[in-house]
């Protein structure tokens, strides 16, 4: 079963000039993000994978219990959702971080993936809540 591995090839959703200009496929993910750059690679899911969320935010660990819940019904992976805390100096590779960012949006989002980890950035819980919808778009139908 092919659902551990989550993107191929990896996207990098944020806002991303493309030097070459030209178009890229669009993805089929409502709503379609604002600007998308792909890149060679993936990253996988597996049952190591552990979410990370700002510390004593419980407003963001909602974002972040749906996406447990969705990934256990797909895969059966029991993930662990673990606060950032102040100590942490470099991300913990075959992770998914949810982090304060600035947007324009109140429920807007970026959402960088790479084959190290996953890293959703929005004002709000509730643009980390649509990162989720966007995220859980991008497994495999299975």
């Amino acid at each position: 079963m092919e659902l551990r591995k989550l993107f191929t090839p990896f996207l990098l959703l944020t806002l991303v000039a493309n030097s070459n200009c030209q178009q890229t496929p669009p993805l089929r993910i409502i709503p379609q993000p604002l600007a998308v750059a792909m890149s060679e690679g993936e990253f996988t899911l597996n049952s190591d994978t552990r979410i990370y969320i700002p510390e004593a935010q419980t407003d963001w660990e909602m974002a972040a219990r749906y996406f447990v819940l969705l990934a256990e019904q797909s895969t059966g992976y029991r993930l662990a959702i673990v606060p950032i805390t102040k100590e942490m100096r470099e991300p913990r590779p075959n992770s998914i971080y949810f982090l304060p960012g600035n947007t324009d949006h109140p429920e807007g989002y970026s959402m960088e993936i790479t084959p190290k980890g996953v890293f959703i950035r929005a004002k709000t819980a509730a643009g980390a809540f649509y990162a989720v919808q966007t995220l859980r778009q991008l497994f495999p139908p299975e």
